[in-house]
């Protein structure tokens, strides 16, 4: 029976102690008392990478198998969700390019990604990216998805303002007249995203891009450019310059020390 009390330990706990988690007794204190409730990828791949979790043959080598396994199970969507989700993509034709804002992946003025909030706080505007994802759009199937997160709306509506301008259509959720709560609608976002032929981050810390591109990666194409080693090239449709493979898809040698403590977690 797994146990009720909750605690978002975890980061904290292995900034404190490096390799706690690859090496931890998880059947002893303090895990066998807490649920860590987890969706980034760096973390949640040192978790089934514990030597004795990874003895246990319990989840596949490929850590990005297993983790896809573990959304299928804790994050299947409802038939109300699922449903808005395909009536969405259906209506645009399919998903082409999924994009996502996150303000502290790119912000005007160092140390204060907390509260600027406006287009013009981002170095990089709507006029520098719009161009190249217009470009790509023009050789692909479908329309365009921008999800954001609650401090980069002004900039998520310039790019939705910018391809409705361009007859592109936009992907979203349609929930038939039905507004749903703000959790829900983010969640139906997330799966939105995933199911876009090309996915554009704007950075490597977000936990909800990582929940949508590792969702992803079950496909070979989109595998292919986010798992590393990079299998295919891809040049980032927000910056220009080659995008990152961003995701690690093998538990990592065992006599190589590795810490969390140099990694943020976001939205």
């Amino acid at each position: 029976m797994p146990p009720r009390h909750l605690a978002p330990i975890g980061a904290t706990y292995a900034d404190k102690y490096p390799n706690a988690l690859r090496r931890a007794d998880l059947s002893a204190g303090p895990w066998n008392t807490t649920v860590v409730v987890r969706t980034w990828h760096r973390f949640l791949r040192e978790v089934l990478c514990n030597e004795r979790v990874a003895a246990s043959g319990l989840f596949p080598p490929d850590q990005l198998a297993a983790q896809r396994a573990l959304e299928a199970y804790l994050l299947a969507p409802t038939a109300g969700i699922a449903a808005a989700v395909a009536r969405g993509l259906e209506k645009a034709g399919g998903c082409a390019v999924g994009l996502h804002l996150r303000l502290a992946g790119l912000h005007g003025r160092e140390g204060d990604d907390k509260t600027a909030k406006r287009p013009s706080d981002f170095r990089c505007t709507e006029a520098d990216v719009w161009p190249r994802i217009r470009k790509a759009l023009a050789g692909m199937d479908g329309g365009l998805a921008v999800a954001a997160d609650g401090r980069s709306q002004g900039m998520k509506a310039q790019f939705v303002a910018a391809a409705r301008r361009d007859s592109v259509a936009i992907v979203e959720p349609d929930w038939a007249g039905a507004a749903p709560p703000r959790d829900v609608a983010a969640y139906a976002e997330n799966l939105v995203l995933s199911r876009c032929a090309r996915l554009v981050p704007m950075d490597n810390k977000s936990t909800f891009f990582s929940v949508a591109a590792i969702r992803a990666t079950g496909r070979a194409a989109v595998r292919d450019v986010l798992a590393c080693p990079q299998r295919a090239a891809q040049s980032s449709l927000f910056y220009g310059w080659q995008q990152p493979c961003l995701f690690e898809p093998t538990c990592p040698d065992p006599s190589v020390d590795f810490s969390l403590r140099h990694n943020q977690r976001g939205y």
